[in-house]
Parts: structure tokens; sequence; C-alpha cells
């Protein structure tokens, strides 16, 4: 299949969205354990993103109706990622219970990028054709895949050269993943 332009970004954002993802929120409860984090804290953690893909799919939608899907992706996207510096610095400016921050931060991003997903969502669906859609979306989820394997690997093996309980391997990763994020938003 011969791809344009566009729908080689959006296999390439796909490999750029899954370093994100697998250098960010993969390793978010590993960094939540290394801070002390209860096995409630966790749970919390991991509901974060059920509970603001519930809330945002709606206002995303409408949002469509009055503002350009690109603006509203790029904004709600880059300000999710932008928001992972708040977790990075939480252990550093909250040492006492960065818990609290990490938690709340974590869904105020879920919550921004999702609400940004119906004007990818969109967007993604007019620069494929109809019949070109399983092909596409197939090797797109083929990048992804094998992009979220190969950084969270990477992210192990590197965390495994920090003690258990530091936060600068994380962080430091948490960063690199951050600005793979904001790339696959450009």
């Amino acid at each position: 299949m011969k791809l344009n332009k566009n729908q080689k970004r959006l296999i390439a954002n796909s490999g750029l969205w899954a370093a994100y993802e697998g250098l960010t929120a993969a390793f978010l409860s590993a960094f939540a354990l290394a801070l002390g984090a209860s096995n409630t804290v966790i749970g919390t953690l991991s509901a974060m993103p059920f509970v603001a893909a519930i809330l945002a799919q709606i206002p995303g939608a409408k949002l469509l109706e009055y503002f350009k899907r690109k603006k509203v992706y790029i904004t709600f996207s880059g300000i999710s990622r932008l928001l992972w510096l708040a977790i990075i610095i939480s252990p550093y400016l909250f040492a006492r219970n960065p818990l609290i921050i990490i938690v709340i931060t974590y869904f105020i991003i879920r919550l921004t990028e999702y609400t940004g997903d119906p004007a990818w969502i969109t967007t993604a669906a007019d620069i494929t054709p109809v019949k070109k859609r399983g092909i596409l979306f197939g090797t797109r989820n083929i990048f992804l895949v094998v992009g979220m394997m190969i950084t969270s690997t990477l992210g192990a093996i590197y965390l495994d050269l920090f003690p258990k309980t530091s936060p600068h391997g994380f962080t430091t990763m948490f960063f690199i993943g951050i600005l793979a994020g904001l790339y696959a938003t450009v």
C-alpha cells in the first residue's frame, strides 16, 4: 500500500506516542512504589485513565464544534505532555508527600489527553480512505506495539542503573518520554 505524507505521519506519530507512553505512564506505578505508595495509591493511579476517559469524551467532541481539530489536538496533547513536568518535580518539591500531587496530576494529564482524542480520531479518519483504514491502522498498531516493547524494555534496563527508591532514573526517563510525546504532537 502506498501511503501519502499525512498517512506516513500518522504511523510515525504512533511510534513516537509509544515512546512517550512507554517511558512515562508505563512506569508510573513503579515510580509511585519507589516513593512508598500503598496498594490503594497504585489502584487509584490505575483507575485515573478510565475516569478521565469517561469525563473527557463528550467535552472533547463538543470543542470540535467551536474550534479547529488541529488546534484542539495540539493544545490538549501538548498540555498533557508538559504536565508530566509536575510529576517529575514532585518528589523534589513535595518531598513529604509527592504521591498526592502525582495522582492529581496524572488524572489531569489523562483528562487533557483524552479531551483532545476526538480531534485526533476524526483527523485520522479524514486522511484515510475507508478501504485503506484496516491496513493503515493495522500498520500503525504494529509500530505502536513494537515501540512500546522497545521503549519499555530500554526504560526498565535504564532504571536498573539506579537504586530502587531513587526518583532520579524515573525523572530523567520521564523527561525523555515527554520530549518524544511533544514531538509526536508536532
